[in-house]
């Protein structure tokens, strides 16, 4: 089938599903795949046509229609929405042979629909954020020896999971947000081998999971924003070679931390500094770090002399500075001496 570009927008809690470069003959294939999944009446599309389609989205998909999707032979992404379906039609989606993502989040599953979920042996990317899944679910994953992407936001598991996701060794991206891990859980991550991405937000992680955090080789990526760190042990983030992304909003750091944190071989190409206490001196750090490339400083105090300590800072290459007090009289005299820097203000 043509490859059409979805746009997926919420209006006042209504999901609007938009082709973006769809003709009428488009929509009106789409359209007919969808009253063949509700219904199982096949018009205006052939069953050729049906087995092609590579990536569905399910708004509201019920039981009735969890074995007419597996006539979408080589689907490889599929979302479930809504709240109509139970773990039992779950069983179907293990018959998917070339299924790569599936996106259940804020769905109704529980631990026992993850029992089917744990056979589709292709899975590279699950999403089962905002579900009512736990410890004891996450166990019946392991087999999924390719899975790379696992998002677990805002639910109920525990450090005890962590025993389960040591177990997946392709796991690159695990996402904790919002859930109950705190710094015994992330000490376990110490060992693994291929995560690159860790997302502790909003957990009670301390201090004492940076230090472990510093110890997972391969990470790239590490998001601490609304947890309970106070910087103090920031320093240790120096140790992590190959760390570049680096979220720290909405936590007790500040400047001292951060000019300790900021000096050779640190390198990030983010830093994000949303909703912290800082002032200039952290601007000042930055520049002779000059090892940054994209900053967010949203939220914050920063004025315009602030902003100008960051003309030396040559490898900064974006700035975001909305809801600062930097003002034109920053923003002119900042562009003026560093045009090929983006500044953001929105």
């Amino acid at each position: 089938m043509k490859r059409i570009l979805v746009l997926i927008v919420v209006v006042a809690g209504v999901i609007i599903i938009e082709l973006m470069n769809a003709t009428p003959a488009d929509w009106a294939k789409v359209r007919a795949i969808e009253q063949y999944v509700y219904t199982g009446q096949l018009k205006g599309v052939t069953m050729a046509e049906i087995r092609a389609v590579k990536d569905w989205y399910a708004l509201g998909a019920t039981d009735a229609e969890m074995p007419r999707l597996l006539s979408m032979q080589r689907l490889e992404k599929l979302s479930l929405g809504g709240q109509n379906y139970t773990d039992a039609a779950l069983v179907h989606l293990a018959g998917f042979k070339h299924l790569k993502e599936l996106n259940l989040s804020t769905g109704p599953i529980t631990d026992a629909g993850l029992k089917s979920i744990g056979q589709i042996k292709t899975l590279e990317k699950l999403d089962l954020a905002e579900t009512k899944i736990t410890d004891a679910g996450v166990a019946d994953l392991v087999g999924l020896s390719r899975l790379k992407d696992l998002s677990l936001i805002d639910t109920a598991v525990t450090d005890a999971c962590m025993t389960s996701i040591m177990q997946m060794k392709s796991l690159e991206i695990l996402q904790l947000n919002m859930t109950g891990i705190t710094d015994r859980g992330v000490e376990q991550l110490i060992q693994h081998q291929r995560l690159r991405k860790l997302i502790l937000g909003g957990t009670a992680v301390t201090d004492e999971s940076v230090g472990y955090v510093a110890q997972i080789a391969n990470l790239d990526e590490a998001v601490f924003s609304r947890t309970k760190i106070r910087g103090k042990g920031l320093v240790r983030l120096r140790q992590a070679k190959n760390l570049r992304r680096l979220w720290l909003a909405d936590t007790s750091v500040d400047d001292d931390d951060l000019i300790e944190l900021l000096q050779p071989p640190m390198e990030l190409d983010m830093l994000h500094l949303g909703h912290l206490k800082i002032t200039g001196k952290t601007m000042e750090a930055i520049a002779r770090c000059n090892c940054v490339k994209d900053l967010y400083v949203g939220y914050t105090k920063i004025g315009n002399d602030d902003l100008l300590k960051l003309i030396p800072a040559t490898r900064l290459k974006s700035i975001t500075v909305t809801k600062t007090r930097v003002t034109d009289d920053g923003y002119i005299p900042f562009h003026k001496a560093r045009p090929d820097v983006i500044v953001t203000s929105l």
